[in-house]
């Protein structure tokens, strides 16, 4: 299961496995900004990107602890990662471009005191598009709304 395998499915024959991955393979998500940017999170707690077209190697991985369960894009699409990192924390990435290796973790959040599962971002358009998270986490049966303030330089 630390496989990351494609299918035709109209053959059934393997596309392509990439052995990358040092642990199972929990979300993936295809950016709609970036054609062809594949972004995957693993139990081995690092986020990864991969060009669709050569899946061989990625283009670049982050380790943001803790085994990532959950990716969401945000709506704004300005390339922040909302990503659900199960035994640490809720993170913020910024990629560049798409790609992570000139990314930045923007910021983490630790308000709840168990495993880190359901994260989804939210968008007040009657407010100057205030942009918030929403996360939950399992055994503390806690739902914390965060808003996300841009520093301004």
């Amino acid at each position: 299961d630390v496989l990351l395998q494609a299918y035709d499915l109209r053959t059934g024959s393997r596309i392509f496995s990439n052995k990358t991955h040092n642990a199972g393979v929990t979300c993936l998500l295809s950016h709609s900004k970036h054609e062809h940017l594949l972004l995957t999170g693993s139990y081995d707690e690092h986020l990864r990107t991969f060009d669709t077209r050569s899946m061989k190697q990625p283009l670049g991985e982050l380790n943001l602890g803790g085994g990532i369960w959950r990716l969401k894009i945000d709506p704004l699409e300005r390339d922040l990662i909302l990503v659900a990192c199960m035994y640490h924390n809720f993170s913020i990435v910024q990629l560049n471009g798409g790609q992570l290796e000139t990314s930045t973790l923007l910021g983490e959040y630790y308000e709840h005191k168990s495993i880190c599962y359901g994260a989804d971002w939210c968008l007040d358009v009657s407010v100057n598009k205030d942009l918030y998270t929403a996360t939950c986490s399992f055994y503390d049966h806690k739902l914390c709304v965060a808003q996300i303030v841009e520093e301004h330089h």
